[in-house]
């Protein structure tokens, strides 16, 4: 619909309104010069963005309101009431700037809130889009445009309702006062004045974002340096983003020399995840930062951040890279039952590991990020009660408790007991834990009596087995090493060390089945499938399955508020039982730390020790040191070091033939 609302002269364009003969006898036509309502400068502007006609037709309509309710109307007061509703009109629906803090609780804040919520919108996976954000935005932009470019009176309404709904500027009783006629013009204007106020709302939000839209020309000039890259260094001699695929492959290769693939992996899904969520997601919201610019505020909202994050495992987010983290969290969030969220100890795990590799990229480019600082990113830290109410649950569930002596040794008691109407299946259970899958047996019995870890025990190696004399008395002795690169990794350079094969596994035929080993001239103790991460996950398999069940049958009451125990809980029983409650005792706390591949800092954190006694510990001294222990699983023991016994016809070897 053309508008008679303007006319040019001399170059400037001008507003007019004939005033209806029943408010003015004299119907005179009211004229004003745009530049001068505007101003020369405000006129320009208005010109340039091509916003100019959006005003006159929301003046236009705004005056046909007016005439609604006015009897007699002079030019005067016309004239004032044009001014003070382009007045209006710019304080509340054109507002370029925005002053939150200033602006918190007021008028304007109700209008943009209204607005913003009406606005906002789920696309077909469920994620909400805020009203705010550009892509929200610019959906409702290309409705409004529809309407305007088909010149459909349907589309007119339609889309002026909506814009009525989401709105506090234009009250009820002043559409109410609309004649039928007027109808459709008044919705052509709305949603017209409506285009002008999202470009607008558009804007503002780039500005927030630090966006510029760049223009065809840039657009090419991209594209030949793109052609011509060499070019790109002259042009753009300073770079200071991150680069982020450098920095997390740097500090991965670094930790790569010494470290398990498991342990990588999940270092390597901490620092994408810590990338992702630092390049922010304009269409949530989200700033892009940079590692060198944070601020308090910035390590602020990433710990908000963090405590939104789900655990990505899920089947649903196995696109979390594509997709990028703050989608994620937005695609989350409205179902925390399906989507767990990390315990507290996950959260701290990855945020860990981000300031390690913080602290790394010091060294990495010393130019660039030399002058980190490091104090104010361990501002990033997540507490208990930051957490979200779902989480806390998850962490109140996650608790741990030490594995008791009583609930172990009825476990080894009760393991391969003659249950009633059992048919013979405890001891089908025995004859396969002990012969076809020996790994299920000897696993429990190992990480009890040596405090290795699961991973360690899982690759012991045939000739991994030594003997030797020392005051007379022989010993046998199992060194934990990598021998093989490709089937075989230790969790870090402490890891490596000789540990004694004491009378607790002698007693129970270890040498035996050793022996038999070598015999059959295999390589590795037990024949496990190693996975993608070098790990055998089936080494502590069964004792995770079979404790689990036992503990819910016999001991549900105790572990109400606590996480059932699991196989590295045996690792937690050796260091319990060899401390005995000394664990102030520094000698100790050594002995201890070389018996098990640990840090002494690690097992205590009251005690900091920088450089360790580096000389393996006596293997004499450390076989006695184990078997003067009390493990308080006697009854267990003694039924199974019976059961052996039989297996073995009482024939328990007590030295290998290597």
């Amino acid at each position: 619909m053309k508008t008679k609302s303007c006319f040019q002269k001399n170059g400037v364009w001008y507003f007019r309104k004939k005033i209806p003969y029943e408010l003015n006898k004299k119907t005179p036509i009211f004229r004003i010069s745009l530049m001068k309502l505007l101003s020369k400068k405000g006129y320009y502007k208005h010109l340039f963005n091509s916003s100019l006609f959006f005003i006159i037709s929301y003046i236009d309509n705004k005056i046909e309101l007016l005439f609604l309710t006015r009897e007699n109307l002079t030019l005067k007061e016309l004239n004032e009431y044009v001014i003070g509703l382009l007045q209006r009109y710019e304080n509340e629906a054109l507002n370029q700037d925005n002053h939150y803090i200033k602006d918190m609780g007021s008028r304007r804040a109700d209008i943009e809130n209204k607005r913003y919520e009406a606005l906002a919108y789920y696309d077909d996976l469920g994620v909400k889009f805020g009203g705010h954000t550009e892509t929200a935005l610019k959906k409702e932009l290309s409705e409004l445009e529809e309407a305007f470019n088909k010149d459909n009176i349907g589309l007119y309404r339609k889309k002026a309702d909506d814009i009525l709904k989401r709105q506090d500027i234009i009250k009820p009783d002043e559409i109410e006062k609309i004649t039928d006629d007027m109808l459709p013009l008044f919705a052509e204007n709305l949603v017209k004045k409506e285009i002008e106020v999202i470009r607008a709302d558009i804007k503002k939000y780039q500005k927030l974002m630090g966006k510029k839209e760049s223009s065809a020309n840039l657009g090419s000039i991209e594209d030949f340096i793109t052609q011509y890259p060499q070019l790109r260094n002259i042009i753009y001699p300073k770079n200071d983003e991150d680069n982020w695929d450098f920095l997390i492959e740097k500090f991965l290769s670094y930790k790569n020399q010494k470290t398990q693939v498991n342990s990588i992996r999940g270092n390597r899904t901490d620092l994408q995840q810590f990338c992702s969520l630092m390049l922010g997601d304009e269409k949530f919201g989200v700033p892009k930062r940079k590692i060198m610019d944070c601020r308090l505020e910035d390590i602020e909202a990433l710990k908000k951040l963090y405590t939104q994050i789900p655990v990505v495992q899920h089947q649903d987010l196995t696109n979390w890279r594509e997709k990028g983290m703050i989608y994620i969290i937005n695609f989350t969030k409205n179902d925390v039952e399906k989507y767990k969220k990390p315990i507290l100890s996950g959260l701290q795990g990855k945020i860990k590991t981000i300031k390690r590799f913080l602290k790394d990229i010091k060294l990495y480019d010393p130019e660039k990020y030399g002058k980190l600082n490091l104090e104010l990113w361990d501002k990033l830290s997540v507490e208990y009660k930051d957490l979200t109410l779902e989480a806390q649950i998850l962490t109140d569930k996650n608790k741990k408790t030490y594995l008791s002596s009583e609930i172990l040794n009825n476990f080894l008691k009760d393991r391969y007991k003659k249950e009633e109407n059992d048919r013979g299946q405890a001891e089908r259970n025995f004859t396969r834990h002990t012969k076809a899958s020996p790994h299920i047996f000897w696993s429990v019995i190992l990480a009890i009596f040596t405090g290795a870890r699961g991973g360690e025990l899982a690759q012991i190696r045939v000739k991994d087995f030594k003997k030797s004399i020392v005051n007379d008395e022989l010993i046998h002795s199992l060194t934990l090493r990598i021998t093989d690169k490709e089937k075989q990794s230790l969790k870090n350079e402490h890891s490596s060390r000789t540990i004694p094969i004491t009378n607790f596994l002698i007693d129970l035929g270890f040498l035996n089945f050793v022996q038999d080993r070598i015999d059959n001239k295999a390589d590795f103790i037990f024949d496990l499938k190693i996975n993608k991460d070098g790990d055998r996950k089936d080494f502590p398999l069964s004792f995770n399955k079979d404790v689990k069940t036992y503990i819910k049958n016999n001991y549900a009451d105790i572990y109400e508020d606590y996480k059932l125990p699991a196989f590295h809980d045996l690792r937690a029983y050796f260091v319990g039982k060899f401390l005995n409650g000394e664990n102030d005792n520094t000698n100790k706390l050594l002995q201890l730390k070389q018996l098990i591949g640990h840090t002494t800092k690690d097992l205590h954190k009251d005690i900091t020790i920088h450089h360790y006694f580096r000389e393996p510990i006596e293997i004499l001294r450390a076989k006695e040191l184990i078997e003067n222990l009390d493990f308080g699983i006697e009854e267990g023991y003694a039924i199974l070091k019976e059961r052996m016994n039989t297996k073995y016809n009482f024939q328990i070897l007590r030295e290998l033939d290597i």
